[in-house]
């Protein structure tokens, strides 16, 4: 691992920027930034891909490498992980890319269209591996450097290379299903406790990563759906609600603390300052869960943070400004 952290940082490593300087922008409009060290992933409405550097500067152009929307994606060792999805077209797929090889662009829409028809195979151009998934993906995670996802028929864990660890069903919360809701799995967090899968309905089931196994299971009280949720081993739990506001937790057995945005939050990053919050129209920095949150007002939507600079859904670079 630290000949490759040594590798990448020969490869990418340029000049740092002038600290009140944001970088260019990316060049398309983006919807979600994978954070890793030394290359994150920026991933863009239509497949686009751009690796970043941590001052968020292009690595090399970007590059549509399947012509489908992404799904979700990870980081793991030497490759970044995607899930492409045409709902049009039925086809949901995995795929490695590897973060030391210039990526490019794949094949046109049509192509895969005609592929699916013929039954051929099509796979994002550069690929080290690919897989077509059977069912509808939901979200995925990582586990020590293994893949965990999650479909609508089931939770999976494969390593770096697409070899299966264990499959198990999805976590089940009864308080939740005699509710009528119509749930689903909106994050999958690695934690010292094992493996958290989270729902929107505000169900946490935690998960024996050896064999896939369900260890706990607890519900939240919140008036309000889970959008996403983020752990750091410093500053805990941020659960984001639908329509705004954050749920903190040291720990998933305390009860959570509210704590009240602007808006709804999209990304967090923790820092030596405390959570780094950014969404619609709003940058928030909470520190302890007892502290007021310091909240300033944007006049974008911010999509991704990266040490301290926010990724907007137009592609753009801007300081985190609260």
């Amino acid at each position: 691992m630290a000949r490759l952290t040594s590798m990448f940082t020969t490869l990418f490593q340029l000049a740092p920027l002038p600290i009140d300087m944001a970088p260019a922008g990316i060049g398309f409009n983006a919807t979600r930034v994978n954070r890793g060290t030394g290359v994150n992933v920026v991933i863009g409405t239509m497949g686009e891909l751009a690796k970043v550097d941590d001052s968020g500067r292009l690595l090399e152009e970007p590059a549509k490498p399947f012509p489908a929307s992404i799904f979700d994606g990870v980081l793991i060792h030497d490759r970044w992980v995607g899930i492409w999805l045409d709902r049009e077209l039925g086809d949901a797929r995995m795929a490695a890319l590897p973060l030391d090889q210039k990526w490019s662009d794949g094949p046109e829409r049509e192509e895969l269209r005609m592929a699916i028809a013929s039954q051929r195979s099509l796979h994002p151009a550069g690929a080290m591996w690919h897989r077509r998934l059977d069912a509808e993906p939901i979200k995925m995670g990582t586990f020590e450097g293994n893949i965990v996802f999650a479909t609508i028929d089931g939770a999976y864990m494969i390593d770096s290379d697409s070899n299966e660890v264990w499959r198990g069903v999805l976590p089940f919360w009864q308080e939740i299903a005699e509710i009528g809701i119509d749930d689903r799995i909106v994050a999958i967090c690695e934690f010292p406790g094992g493996l958290a899968l989270w729902s929107r309905a505000g169900g946490v089931a935690v998960l024996d990563p050896a064999q896939g196994g369900i260890l706990y299971t607890k519900v939240i009280p919140t008036r309000d759906s889970v959008e996403s949720v983020f752990y750091s081993e410093n500053g805990g739990w941020v659960v984001c609600l639908h329509e705004g506001n954050v749920l903190l937790m040291d720990k998933i057995e305390e009860e959570p603390h509210l704590v009240r945005t602007n808006g709804a939050i999209l990304d967090a990053e923790y820092s030596s300052l405390g959570w780094r919050l950014t969404g619609w129209r709003n940058d928030v920095l909470v520190g302890k869960a007892d502290d007021l949150p310091t909240v300033a007002k944007t006049e974008s939507i911010g999509i991704g943070i990266i040490g301290g600079i926010v990724m907007t859904n137009d592609g753009e670079w801007s300081k985190f400004s609260a």
